[in-house]
């Protein structure tokens, strides 16, 4: 997506680590993930901050997620996704 990077990621050996800027409108939102992952279960951690002056009053807002999640099994038998 234009004004989207990556400033790093790596995905490897178990691990996740990886930094991504977005630019628009006149606000920077930089996004960074950290986290283990396993063929069963992962566990995530995500952290954004908006900044600049047209971020209004979501400028310095830092927002942090963790996720931890594991496989329970196989779909039922006709079941879709979406």
């Amino acid at each position: 997506q234009a004004g989207c990077k990556y400033d790093r990621f790596n995905m490897a050996a178990g691990k996740i680590d990886g930094e991504m800027t977005r630019q628009m409108m006149g606000q920077t939102v930089k996004s960074a993930v950290s986290g283990e992952f396993a063929p069963d279960a992962y566990t995530m951690t995500t952290t954004t901050e908006m900044s600049g002056p047209q971020a209004g009053p979501m400028a310095g807002q830092k927002i942090v997620t963790k996720v931890d999640a594991r496989r329970i099994g196989d779909c039922a038998p006709g079941a879709t996704t979406g």
